[in-house]
Formats: structure tokens, C-alpha cells, sequence
């Protein structure tokens, strides 16, 4: 009886190392675990930003986490040459590896004027049968009148394309721009001469304010708005990369408060990691960024406006496919 005892001892020993009980992992372990799973080039994000930018003293952490095959949020919190802290979330979906970006809007497009929530938003298109895996809030919209724009007051400047329907056209401005998944699944960043002549092939879409990267250099030194701020961007890395950006901050600034980041100084991220194109989209109070997490839950990573979701015109969703 003792050897058969000791016997299911040392099979129970071999079975308990071939299968470790995972529910037991430390998050030290899941972290490191996320990391060495990650992409090359998202690894290198913090070093890249830097040494590029110029205003990154010290990068104090940097996590990656793999949300899905083909999508990785990673966090970075660091110091500028100010001694500032701030922190911004980059989101790199590859849309070759089972993901993709859906548009999506309040009241399912019936209503321009409407806005909601993201988390509203992101129970929209769940509705449609997708697992949304990420999301962030999308274009402007027009808050008052003025003589060189004929969009309506309360909707948003740029297109809105969702699954093949336009329920939104572009601005009359004379330069505005967007970002879309083209029925042949590929993304783009153009301007208002780009739409005009692919609109017949867009899936999805939603605008942006500002370009701030064009072939790969950064071109915001040509905007003049330099107020630091909470931020929203996309960007692409070729035809099947999406990069978001996602900056913390507070719209009122205080000595103990992150500033968030520039125009200028976003445009210097997207050309330090290798973005070729970027474009800004909502920020301030309308900065939403939100992620699954390994229970299987939607969490906010990032919220402005008294810790509660501000209602938006339109929301980036990134979809599992």
C-alpha cells in the first residue's frame, strides 16, 4: 500500500508540472508572458520615442499587452524635459491577422445630430454579432455656425461609412481628411481629393481634423494650434497596420495633472515609430480609450470628464473577424 501511495504521489507531482494551474499566475507573470508574445516593432516603441522626439526624458514603464492575435495595446508612462509625467497607450492592430477596424455610430447612423457614449457604442455593434476586442472615440464634430463650412451644427465634419452604407459624406472644407477600410480590406489615410476618387470602395470610415504625418515625416509644425491636451489619433503603417494613439492628460492643467501632448509633439511619436500617415481625431473631454481584458471584459484604460464617458458622434471599434 505505501509504494502504491507513493506512486500516485510522484504521478500527481508530473501531472501538476506538465499542467500548471494558470488561474494561479502572478500579473508579473501574465505582463512578461504579453511581452515576449508581442511584435518586434511594438517592443521598441519607447526607445524609439526616446530617442526621436526630443521631449522624453525618462521612460519610467513600459507594459505591452496582447489583447488578441493581432492586436497589442502598449503603455507608456514617462517624463518630459519638463519633468512633467504624462502616460499614452498605443493600440497597433494587423489587420492580416484576424482583426478589423469597424465605424460605428449614436443610434446606429438615424440620427447625426445624436451622440453617446463609447461603451454604448461599442453595445451597437456587439449587437451586429462581432467580439469587440478595443475602441476609442472618433471625428469632430461642429459645436457653432461660421460662414466656411455647410455642415449642420452637432454632426461631424468628416465621412461616416459603415459595412458599405455612407451615411455621411465629407466636409465642404477645403481640406479635411479621414481614415478608411476599403471593401478589399485595405487602410487608408487620405484627404478630401483621396475620398472623392475611392469613396465607391470604402467599407468604413470616419474623419480627422489634422494630418499629422504624411510619408512618414511628421507635418505638424504646420498646424497652429499648440495647445497640450488629452488626445485621440490613428495612423497606418502601410495598407494592413492601424496604429492608434491615446494620450493621457486634463483639459484644465494643474502642477499634479498630466498635460498631455501637442499637436506638434504627436506628430513626433507617429514619425518616431514609423507611422507613414496619421491624423488626429477628437481629444479633450472626448478621449475614450477602451480594451478586453484577460477575463473576456470590456475596462477603461483611458476616460477624461470626471471619470465618466463623454457622448460622441462616432466610435473606432477594432473587431475580432
Amino acid at each position: 500500500m505505501k509504494y502504491r501511495g507513493l506512486f500516485v504521489f510522484i504521478l500527481l507531482l508530473t501531472v501538476c508540472k506538465a499542467f500548471p494551474i494558470t488561474s494561479r499566475e502572478t500579473s508579473e507573470q501574465r505582463d512578461s508572458l504579453s511581452l515576449k508574445e508581442a511584435p518586434v516593432e511594438v517592443r521598441k516603441f519607447a526607445g524609439l520615442i526616446k530617442e526621436r522626439t526630443g521631449f522624453v526624458s525618462v521612460i519610467e514603464s513600459n507594459m505591452t499587452e496582447v489583447i488578441s492575435d493581432g492586436l497589442t495595446c502598449t503603455r507608456i508612462t514617462y517624463r518630459n524635459t519638463n519633468n512633467r509625467q504624462n502616460t499614452l497607450y498605443i493600440l497597433l492592430a494587423d489587420l492580416a491577422k484576424g482583426v478589423t477596424l469597424l465605424a460605428t455610430t449614436a443610434k446606429n447612423g438615424t440620427d447625426l445630430n445624436a451622440k453617446e457614449t463609447v461603451d454604448q457604442q461599442v453595445m451597437r455593434v456587439k449587437e451586429r454579432g462581432y467580439d469587440v476586442l478595443a475602441a476609442v472615440n472618433g471625428d469632430v464634430w461642429k459645436v457653432d455656425n461660421n460662414e466656411t463650412d455647410y455642415t449642420p451644427v452637432g454632426q461631424t465634419y468628416g465621412p461616416l461609412y459603415m459595412e458599405g452604407l455612407k451615411h455621411k459624406d465629407m466636409t465642404k472644407e477645403p481640406e479635411y481628411y479621414f481614415a478608411a477600410i476599403l471593401r478589399d480590406g485595405d487602410f487608408i489615410i487620405g484627404n478630401t481629393a483621396h475620398y472623392n476618387n475611392i469613396k465607391r470602395c470604402i467599407k468604413e470610415a470616419i474623419g480627422g481634423q489634422h494630418l499629422l504625418v504624411d510619408n512618414g515625416k511628421s507635418i505638424a509644425s504646420n498646424i497652429s494650434d499648440q495647445e497640450r491636451c488629452p488626445r485621440t489619433s490613428i495612423g497606418t503603417f502601410g495598407l494592413d497596420k492601424a496604429v492608434f494613439i491615446v494620450v493621457n492628460g486634463e483639459v484644465h492643467h494643474s502642477a499634479s495633472k498630466a498635460q498631455g501632448l501637442t499637436l506638434q509633439e504627436l506628430g513626433g511619436i507617429y514619425e518616431a515609430i514609423g507611422a507613414s500617415k496619421a491624423i488626429n481625431l477628437d481629444g479633450g473631454r472626448s478621449t475614450t480609450l477602451l480594451t478586453k481584458n484577460h477575463k473576456g471584459s470590456l475596462t477603461v484604460k483611458k476616460v477624461l470628464s470626471n471619470d465618466k464617458m463623454r457622448p460622441v458622434s462616432n466610435v473606432w471599434t477594432i473587431v475580432k473577424i
